[in-house]
């Protein structure tokens, strides 16, 4: 569609297999280009050579919605600059509650703007990166519902918010250029790093150093502060357990440590849990046990350790 007004919603319920899926733009001579409604791929699209849902120049009043499977040799869905330079426009946001792969995942491009934000419960696969939002015109709001991710998050100055209600994501890419990261709710299990002005535990959310499971090292570059509600879950496995460097600060507020399911400890050993360059402010709740056994938590001015002594007869 190029230059033209349509007044309710476009939608694609079948297959579409083409160099591009779906291309909204605005007109050379008259600029144009609006879609009063949403943007709808609900089945496939193949974008052979190209993108599969691309707002290049155009408005959008509603949402880019993508509940079935986009497959692109580019990018999954673009926001993008079209004739004249004008930007793309997405004003209800960016919905994935399908399957989204590609070059790039998504992509927000040359000043184009989604006032609306991205919300992600689906897949998104990207080979370079699963969400760039580098060349956005205005900061964006990325939430996190559940599903997967594989690629990398890159940022302008965004809100990247997990809200996973009583369920988990794992995520073992990097997260940048983000202006706060916040788990709102349910478990974030990261191997990988953050980059953010602040990284914020919620009351309701839980942070895990490494994927399920395993013991890993999650790396912020910024501060790191918990609610007194929310929850650091440490995987021990005999000498080794998970850990949290943060460049900044960590504020801990009072809040929980827990030792992760199908976890072995080793007795009398000092684990390092969390590291803060810049200090640790408050401590962690004091009441730790797994197993039937009792932790201890100590720290210095830039550490939390956690020990479990030997157990009484």
């Amino acid at each position: 569609m190029e230059g033209q007004t349509v007044g309710g919603s476009l939608s694609n319920g079948g297959t579409i297999t083409a160099g591009f899926g779906m291309y909204v733009s605005n007109s050379p001579n008259n600029g144009g280009g609006t879609v009063a409604g949403n943007v709808v791929n609900s089945k496939s699209i193949v974008a052979q050579s190209a993108s599969g849902i691309v707002v290049a120049g155009a408005t959008v009043q509603g949402m880019v919605s993508n509940s079935g499977t986009i497959t692109a040799h580019q990018v999954g869905i673009a926001v993008t600059t079209g004739y004249h330079s004008v930007p793309g426009t997405v004003v209800g946001g960016i919905v994935n509650s399908g399957s989204i792969s590609g070059v790039t995942g998504i992509a927000v491009t040359k000043g184009s703007v989604i006032p609306g934000g991205i919300t992600t419960s689906g897949t998104i696969n990207g080979s370079t990166a699963a969400i760039n939002l580098s060349g956005e015109g205005a900061p964006t709001t990325i939430t996190v519902l559940g599903g997967a991710i594989t690629g990398n998050i890159i940022g302008g100055s965004d809100t990247m918010n997990f809200t996973l209600g009583s369920g988990s994501f794992s995520y073992s890419n990097t997260i940048s250029g983000m202006t706060a990261v916040n788990v709102n709710s349910g478990t974030l299990f990261d191997g990988g790093s953050i980059s953010a002005g602040s990284v914020h535990i919620n009351g309701g959310g839980v942070l895990a150093p490494g994927l399920p499971h395993t013991v890993g090292t999650l790396s912020i570059t910024g501060s790191l502060a918990f609610a007194s509600a929310a929850v650091y879950l440490d995987t021990i496995s005999g000498a080794n357990a998970g850990k949290t460097v943060v460049t900044g600060t960590a504020t801990l507020s009072g809040a929980s440590v827990q030792v992760a399911s199908g976890s072995t400890i080793q007795f009398n050993t000092r684990y390092t849990i969390l590291t803060a360059n810049s200090g640790v402010t408050g401590t962690f709740n004091p009441a730790i046990t797994y197993n039937g056994d009792t932790g201890t938590l100590s720290y210095d001015a830039d550490d939390v350790y956690l020990t479990f002594g030997e157990p009484s007869l």
